[in-house]
């Protein structure tokens, strides 16, 4: 007896332990699932140059090959003030193009309950992202007062520039300092912060700056959070702005943008890039809760890591980006030869431009011959957003897979020794199809390298295809509009009337869904009962005016009386039970209380009845388009109605902001310079080469331009420049000034093939011992140039054995 009670414990325990491991198994299958979800991109929004005000509009632009390059517009400087083509002119820039947006100084600040003088020190970066979410959101269909309270973040790529703060002071002085306003409205915390509290968030609230890849870096953390359930939801933005000249000054000065304005990527003129601004927001939700919202495309994978100790802070790292790109494979699941589209960093520089393509060798270079991995470099359209520049790729990259089709790379003609225009990598020349590999969705990678190190990969994939559910074809619909002002009421009317007749074949109740479900109920209303969609234009167009709707939900009671009106209503209205009126109309609408006129005064807002008194709304179920009336009616006082209807999101036009200008009135003006600046010196490093002080006239000259440069008191003609803390930045600095001094062209490879005072030296001696003696000579030919030759085949050999190395 006792060894049976033995073994039924023993088939118990044995039992309960396998249970358990099935159980921990799940789990981990489970945790492991939710690890590798892919996210679905639901809402998106961008305000780009060259007229990219929505990814409609930006997508148009860039198959159009636009090219948003322009002069610097005269409301935020004077160009010619700041322009000076000599790279070494004192507070100059050698160009004064770049990508703009048409107004960065309008917003509505009433819109979003902000008083005129906090508007006025918000930097504009931020105004704008306020915009780019609420679009965003709408895109979504996700209105945004149902976020309040909710497990939503905020992720925002955001560079801390400063412009704005010095713009504030430059005009108003000590005026500005004694604004309280002043240090939050140029926060970059506070700029993802003010997003939380206008919307009511409670998710992680982080802004990131990694320079140029901020935002898929903020982008990146979104996804971690997503996986691992701390939110529902993820807002992803970004903006960026050229507001005051020593920005571009300073761009220039660190020799990254192009003279002529053009950024040539993957071309071997490739000399930078240009500025750009703008921004973008996504809105992110892990797949399986994306539920019947439309889904521009799914994130895979993403991964972020770090140059190290690389040639210089801003030299980019092949290692690096190479192990970045297989990190998002393996972080999506996915193989090389799965990309079919890579939009690059592709700054238009020809060493960075070499060492990104070098990389995708490495990477993708062993794809088949039919199926080649297309290369697009957005920044020559658009210019270089910083912060931004990683938003901007991506919404183009999810046109992209979305369309099947990649717009034409701008300024190609003469590709860099190392890119190759019919390998298994190439940049795409034209406008062409994105084929996919047999049986897969198109996918692509989206790259951005950020100046101080950090690199992102982000790899999407086209959203999986939906059945399209059948819209039923009511004839009458009823279009609900809102707005925080008439203005905005009849710019909204206006923006959809024009939108319904440039897209006919929307199902007009497809449009009354989005308006009705997928839009705020802001405070001034109109409720337009349409027949189809021709009438529903004319109606737009009629011109009229709004309801102000109470604030807050509008309490509704409903007098009981006679019920002659539920047969009515009973055919009009599929969701109504005749069998039980009153109850009935309550699942329709969010009745309150029930009663008598009198048993229903004070205790609710709005009164509802099928033989209305005065200020009541009468109930009137005599036919569809009264039906309707009764429920525009409603909604226009504020009760929160329980649409029914059904139908699909569509894209429709976003809200009309009615911005007024908040700028400081100011007009920068260039520094007056001083020519003998007492600036302070430092003692030299310890180094290995002994001090040897310049002997000849030109080590002198080299010695001094190294020693104002790096803030050494004394360089000796043997200490390696980069020993000394050089960088590349530094040397291209030094290199163009001697340049200018010498009146000869060197290129920037010069310094690292003479890294010393006395080799440097004697390389300026060598370009210009013929000229010695001439200068004095009437009939003497012009002074010659001279490129360093020796210097530029040596780098060009270094890069091309660094991507044959890489194709290997």
């Amino acid at each position: 007896m006792a060894d049976q009670d033995r073994e039924q414990k023993l088939v118990e325990y044995l039992k309960r332990v396998t249970g358990d491991l099935v159980e921990a198994k799940e789990r981990l299958a489970a945790v492991a699932a939710a690890a590798a979800e892919p996210l679905a991109v639901v809402g998106m929004s961008c305000r780009l140059p060259g007229g990219g005000d929505t990814p409609a509009r930006y997508w148009q632009a860039l198959t159009d090959g636009v090219d948003a390059m322009a002069e610097v517009p005269a409301d935020r400087w004077r160009a010619a003030d700041y322009f000076d083509a000599d790279p070494t002119a004192p507070g100059k820039a050698y160009t004064q193009r770049g990508g703009f947006l048409r107004d960065i100084a309008g917003w509505d600040a009433a819109f979003f309950g902000i008083s005129p003088q906090e508007a006025l020190r918000i930097d504009p970066q931020h105004r704008l992202l306020f915009e780019l979410v609420w679009e965003a959101l709408e895109d979504a269909g996700i209105p945004a007062e149902s976020l309040r309270g909710s497990k939503t973040g905020v992720f925002l790529g955001l560079v801390d520039s400063r412009q704005y703060l010095q713009l504030e002071a430059e005009a108003e002085g000590v005026a500005s300092i004694d604004d309280p306003y002043l240090t939050m409205g140029g926060s970059a915390s506070a700029a993802a912060g003010r997003l939380a509290y206008q919307f009511d968030l409670r998710g992680p609230v982080m802004t990131v700056d990694t320079a140029c890849s901020s935002s898929l870096v903020a982008l990146d953390l979104a996804v971690q959070s997503l996986r691992r359930g701390e939110i529902d939801r993820a807002i992803v933005c970004s903006s960026s702005a050229i507001i005051h000249p020593v920005y571009f000054v300073q761009f220039a000065k660190m020799g990254m943008l192009a003279p002529d304005g053009k950024a040539k990527v993957f071309d071997e003129a490739g000399n930078g890039y240009t500025l750009g601004e703008g921004g973008g927001a996504v809105i992110l939700t892990r797949a399986s809760d994306a539920g019947d919202r439309r889904v521009h495309a799914l994130v895979r994978g993403s991964a972020v890591n770090s140059d190290g100790r690389s040639n210089g802070l801003t030299a980019p790292n092949k290692v690096a980006q190479i192990a970045v790109l297989r990190s998002a494979l393996a972080n999506a699941g996915l193989k090389p030869d799965d990309l079919d589209f890579l939009e690059a960093q592709g700054t238009g520089s020809a060493l960075g431009d070499a060492i990104e393509f070098g990389a995708l060798l490495e990477v993708f270079g062993d794809r088949a011959a039919d199926h080649p991995l297309l290369v697009g470099a957005v920044k020559a359209n658009i210019g270089h957003l910083v912060a931004s520049s990683g938003l901007a790729s991506l919404v183009k990259a999810i046109q992209a897979v979305k369309h099947g089709a990649v717009p034409g790379n701008l300024h190609l003609t003469t590709p860099n020794p190392v890119v190759t225009l019919d390998g298994p990598v190439r940049p795409v020349l034209g406008n062409q199809p994105l084929p996919s590999a047999p049986g897969a969705p198109r996918r692509a990678g989206i790259s951005a390298f950020g100046w101080s190190g950090t690199n992102a990969h982000v790899i999407i994939e086209q959203a999986p295809a939906t059945e399209q559910a059948v819209t039923p074809d009511e004839e009458w619909q009823l279009l609900t509009l809102s707005a925080g002002s008439e203005a905005g009421l009849a710019a909204l009317a206006t923006a959809l009337a024009d939108h319904l007749e440039s897209t006919p074949d929307l199902a007009l109740a497809d449009v009354a869904h989005t308006v009705q479900k997928g839009r705020s109920a802001l405070r001034v209303r109109r409720a337009l009962v349409c027949r189809d969609v021709a009438d529903a234009v004319a109606r737009l167009r009629s011109g009229f005016t709004g309801t102000q709707a109470a604030a807050g939900k509008q309490a509704l009671g409903f007098v009981v009386g006679d019920t002659a009106w539920a047969a009515d209503l009973a055919a009009v209205e599929p969701a109504f039970d005749a069998a039980d009126p009153v109850a009935a109309l309550g699942r329709l609408l969010p009745i309150a209380a029930s009663g008598t006129a009198e048993e229903l005064a004070g205790r609710v807002d709005v009164v509802l009845a099928a033989d209305p008194g005065a200020g009541q709304v009468a109930l009137r179920t005599d036919g569809r388009p009264e039906w309707l009336a009764t429920l525009g009616r409603l909604w226009e006082l504020g009760v929160p109605v329980r649409w029914a209807g059904a139908g699909q999101f569509v894209d429709l036009p976003t809200y009309p902001f009615q911005r007024t200008r908040f700028w400081p009135n100011h007009t920068p003006t260039p520094f007056a310079r001083e020519e003998h600046v007492n600036v302070e010196r430092f003692p030299r490093p310890d180094l290995r080469a002994p001090f040897l002080p310049a002997g000849t006239p030109t080590e002198r000259a080299v010695t001094q331009a190294w020693e104002e440069h790096l803030g050494i008191d004394a360089i000796g003609v043997n200490d390696p420049f980069f020993e000394l803390g050089g960088t590349s930045m530094i040397g291209l600095a030094v290199v163009t000034r001697l340049a200018k001094e010498y009146d000869v062209e060197l290129s920037a490879a010069s310094l690292f093939e003479r890294p010393t005072p006395a080799q440097f030296a004697e390389l300026l001696d060598s370009l210009t011992e013929n000229t010695v003696g001439t200068e004095n000579t009437a009939d003497a030919a012009p002074r010659p140039t001279a490129v360093d030759a020796q210097a530029a085949r040596g780098a060009r050999r270094r890069a091309i054995a660094q991507a044959r190395k890489g194709a290997a």
